[in-house]
């Protein structure tokens, strides 16, 4: 959204302020959950940017769905992607194609979470999958 001189401090800043101290000997979910994280905004802003593609909103939901796996606290972010999406939308005086959008990201998001449960649900095991999502990080 601005020019690459700025994309590249701005890059340098995260990298530097997210850098691998953050270990520590331990593997904290947070470190994990940046990744899928920024490629979630990364594909909406492409989305709002590059003529509304449907495959960025879609990657939008794939990736914001990872980090959600990763730290529930993520849906934050993604709940905020969507939002964003529906207002963007309809300030330019189309809200079908904000619900076209919130759509994309809210079946990007149902692919990577059927991908996870499939294995549980055919292993008989959504208790676990319940208790590993969400039970365990409370």
């Amino acid at each position: 959204m601005s020019s690459r001189a700025v994309a590249y401090w701005a890059a340098g800043i995260f990298a530097a302020t997210s850098a691998l101290v953050m270990f520590q000997g331990r593997a904290n979910t947070e470190v994990f959950t940046l990744l899928p994280m920024a490629v979630s905004l990364l594909a909406a802003t492409k989305g709002l940017m590059e003529g509304d593609n449907p495959r960025w909103w879609l990657l939008c939901g794939i990736a914001g769905a990872l980090s959600v796996l990763t730290k529930q606290v993520a849906v934050a972010n993604l709940l905020v992607l969507a939002t964003f999406a529906l207002v963007e939308a309809g300030r330019s005086g189309s809200i079908a194609l904000g619900l076209k959008r919130v759509a994309l990201i809210g079946a990007g998001g149902s692919m990577v979470l059927g991908a996870c449960l499939l294995p549980f649900v055919l292993a008989g095991a959504l208790d676990e999958f319940y208790y590993s999502t969400l039970t365990y990080n409370q």
